[in-house]
């Protein structure tokens, strides 16, 4: 009867403690902080919403410019960090195809970022586009973010900031 209490008691306690007991195998710890770009202090407060497809299946808050959480593996997630202020930064992380065999010690990626004050003018397009992706690499056995990618990405970055320069001038 206790037995079956403290089932019932872990699984209302909700996802958050789940996760946290699956630590060790066939998840992804993400933690990490959150800065301000040009000052480099932490950004106190704000959001990351958790996507899968067009559904958001999950929040977590940034606190004091920290954060943590996990990801089961095994689906392709859509991070967007957004804090009052700021322009948001959306991560793709890519959880399949991961072989049981490599999942059974799970995996941990710190992602420490920052982010940059609104300012009017920037392109919603470039915004709305992930700015990095990463996916388990056979090769190596771990989960690498997508070097090239996240050039092409700062290449348009570059060019948008240009483009305003221009137009101030």
């Amino acid at each position: 009867m206790i037995r079956s209490l403290a089932i019932v008691l872990l699984f209302l306690v909700g996802q958050r403690t789940i996760a946290q007991s699956e630590q060790l195998s066939d998840v992804l710890s993400i933690f990490g902080s959150v800065r301000d770009y040009d000052s480099k202090r932490a950004i106190r407060e704000g959001i990351i919403y958790v996507s899968i497809g067009d559904s958001i299946v999950s929040t977590y808050s940034i606190k004091q410019g920290k954060y943590s959480f996990t990801l089961p593996l095994g689906s392709e997630y859509k991070l967007c960090y957004i804090a009052p202020g700021y322009f948001k930064k959306i991560f793709i992380f890519d959880l399949r195809n991961i072989p049981p065999t490599e999942s059974k010690n799970g995996f941990e990626i710190c992602l420490d970022l920052s982010l940059k004050t609104e300012f009017q003018g920037f392109s919603q397009e470039i915004l709305d586009m992930p700015c990095s992706k990463c996916a388990y690499n056979i090769e190596s056995r771990d989960i690498e973010f997508d070097k090239v990618y996240i050039a092409e990405r700062h290449a348009l970055y570059d060019a948008e900031m240009e483009r305003l320069k221009k137009i101030k001038r």
